[in-house]
């Protein structure tokens, strides 16, 4: 199986945001928002999310260890870390900012 890691674009805002809401109720822990805010947020929002201008392939995980190994093993790095940023199942979770220049 050939993965392949491009950046995504306006074209792509529609799926991209029924796979987000997919995993956002699926793996609430694995976000730091939630499905029900996502949900009311109009495609706009999926657009603007995918038209940043300098961080291309920025994703943040925080309290997931598997999904941290996997995006380092896609070549992802970490540019930034924000102790108890948010809050999973009543515990301070960091964030970790990762990115994977294209």
């Amino acid at each position: 199986m050939t993965i392949t890691i491009r950046p995504l674009g306006l074209a792509d805002a529609s799926e991209y945001r029924a796979f987000r809401l997919e995993a956002l109720r699926a793996t609430p822990a694995a976000f730091t928002s939630t499905y029900a805010e996502d949900l009311d947020q109009p495609l706009e929002v999926t657009v603007n999310r995918l038209t940043r201008v300098g961080r291309p392939d920025d994703v943040t995980v925080g309290g997931n260890a598997a999904a941290e190994r996997l995006y380092r093993s896609c070549g992802f790095e970490q540019w930034g870390r924000e102790p108890a940023a948010v809050m999973v199942d009543g515990q301070p979770v960091a964030k970790l900012h990762l990115i994977r220049w294209l």
